[in-house]
C-alpha cells in the first residue's frame, strides 16, 4: 500500500512540474526564434472596481420674489464596466407644490430634468455638471414665509 501510495505521490508530482514548464517560453541560443510573446490582460471585479457617484445639491435657496432660475444641478463621477451605463433625472414632487408653516402653497418648475445618460467614462473620468434648474414663476398674492417642497434625482445603473 506504501509503494502504491508514494507511486501516486511521484505522478502528481510531476503534473505538478510539467504544468510549470508549459507556462513559460523559454528561448535559448538554440532557438530558431529569439523573441517570445506575452499576453497582457487587465482584469477586474465589476462588484467592487466598478464606481460611480451623482453628487444632487441637499436644498435649493430662492429669494423672495426671484423668479429667475435656480441652479440644481448634479455632477457625475464614474468608471463603469464597458457597456454600462448611468441614467440620472430630476423631477419635482408633488407637482412642485412647495407649502408654508400655514394652508398657503407657492408652485416651482424643474427645467432640464429629463433622464440624461452616462456611458463607462469621459476623457477625464468625471462627466460635466448637468444644469437642471428650478424656478417659481410668481409670488403674487401669496403671503411672504418659508415654503418647501421636494424634488428627487433617480439615479439608474444599467449593467453591460
Amino acid at each position: 500500500m506504501k509503494k502504491i501510495l508514494a507511486v501516486a505521490l511521484a505522478v502528481v508530482m510531476m503534473f505538478s512540474i510539467s504544468v510549470v514548464a508549459f507556462a513559460d517560453q523559454t528561448i535559448t541560443k538554440d532557438s530558431e526564434n529569439q523573441y517570445a510573446t506575452a499576453d497582457v490582460v487587465t482584469t477586474f471585479d465589476a462588484e467592487t472596481d466598478a464606481s460611480y457617484t451623482v453628487t444632487v445639491p441637499s436644498s435649493v435657496q430662492i429669494a423672495w420674489g426671484d423668479t429667475s432660475a435656480q441652479d440644481a444641478g448634479y455632477s457625475v463621477e464614474s468608471q463603469l464596466p464597458i457597456g454600462a451605463s448611468l441614467a440620472v433625472s430630476a423631477a419635482a414632487n408633488d407637482s412642485g407644490t412647495m407649502k408654508s408653516s400655514g394652508s398657503d402653497t407657492l408652485t416651482f418648475t424643474v427645467a432640464n430634468g429629463a433622464a440624461t445618460t452616462f456611458g463607462p467614462v469621459n476623457a477625464a473620468g468625471t462627466e460635466p455638471e448637468e444644469n437642471v434648474t428650478v424656478s417659481i414663476a410668481s409670488f403674487k398674492g401669496v403671503a411672504v414665509g418659508t415654503y418647501t417642497g421636494t424634488m428627487t434625482y433617480t439615479v439608474v445603473y444599467a449593467a453591460a
